[in-house]
């Protein structure tokens, strides 16, 4: 295994480690008020009292920091600087349009009514846009002549 070859690991490693981190930290440092909600009755219980800009806040850094880290990853995998700077603009429109109908979700909740507020949080708070996105962009690049 050449040296290049261990770095990229070793730093592929540090960023897993950094969004089992921020996992497992969530709670923590990153509580919005909806966590225990979700754990227990959301099916049919009113949301509990949750400061709107705090609750905002939260998953904004919580989805800045697994944007970092995703970005970090994707430059790992994918070196052109073009396809980077794309990429950090379209985590900037799901930021905005998530954050938008996060907002919109809590405005209008009603009780057994969670599926929309459940996944619009999910998609903030957890890397799933990375997951899609690797496979998306090496069929992408296989495909290019």
């Amino acid at each position: 295994m050449t040296q290049n070859k261990l770095a990229k690991y070793i730093t592929a490693s540090i960023i897993l480690a950094g969004f089992l981190l921020v996992r497992f930290y969530e709670k923590k440092i990153l509580d919005d008020g909806l966590f225990d909600f979700f754990e227990n009755d959301y099916l049919t219980e009113n949301l509990p009292p949750v400061s709107l800009s705090k609750l905002l806040l939260a998953d904004s850094l919580h989805y800045g920091l697994n944007v970092l880290l995703s970005i970090l990853f994707l430059k790992l995998i994918f070196k052109q600087k073009q396809l980077i700077g794309f990429l950090s603009l379209l985590f900037l429109l799901f930021y905005v349009l998530l954050i938008i109908f996060l907002f919109l979700a809590v405005i209008f909740y009603k009780p057994g009514h969670y599926l929309f507020l459940f996944y619009i949080r999910r998609l903030l708070i957890q890397p799933i846009f990375l997951f899609l996105l690797i496979p998306a962009l090496f069929v992408q690049q296989k495909s290019k002549p």
